[in-house]
C-alpha cells in the first residue's frame, strides 16, 4: 500500500535528480572564470565554451533535449552521473569553503 501523497513526492523527487537540461540554445556560452559551475570545475576549458562546445569535447554537461536527445549523449550521461559529476561536486564544496571567508565579509 502507497499513499497517494507518497505516490506524488516520488515523482516529485525524480525532477530533481536531473542536473540539467538546455533551455538556452547551444550557442549559449557557459561563463568562464571562478565559479561554481560543475562543468566549469570539472575541465577549466570549458568556461567560455559553447553548450555544444562542451557537449562535443566533454560529454552531455549541457545535455540537448529538443526536439530530440542523441543516442551517443544518452550513453554519455552514465559516465557524467558515475565519474565526472561526483568530482566535480566535491571540487564545488572545495571552492565554496574557499569562497565562504569573502561572502562572509561582504555580509558586514
Amino acid at each position: 500500500f502507497i499513499c497517494v501523497s507518497c505516490q506524488q513526492q516520488q515523482q516529485q523527487d525524480l525532477f530533481y535528480r536531473r542536473y540539467s537540461v538546455r533551455y538556452g540554445p547551444g550557442s549559449s556560452r557557459i561563463p568562464p572564470g571562478y565559479g561554481l559551475e560543475l562543468s566549469v570545475l570539472w575541465n577549466k576549458e570549458n568556461g567560455g565554451r559553447t553548450a555544444d562546445e562542451v557537449a562535443q569535447k566533454d560529454g552531455p554537461w549541457y545535455p540537448k533535449c529538443f526536439p530530440t536527445t542523441s543516442q551517443e549523449e544518452l550513453k554519455q550521461l552514465a559516465i557524467l552521473e558515475s565519474e565526472k559529476i561526483p568530482r566535480a561536486e566535491e571540487l564545488r564544496k572545495l571552492r565554496q569553503k574557499e569562497m565562504k571567508p569573502y561572502l562572509e565579509a561582504l555580509r558586514k
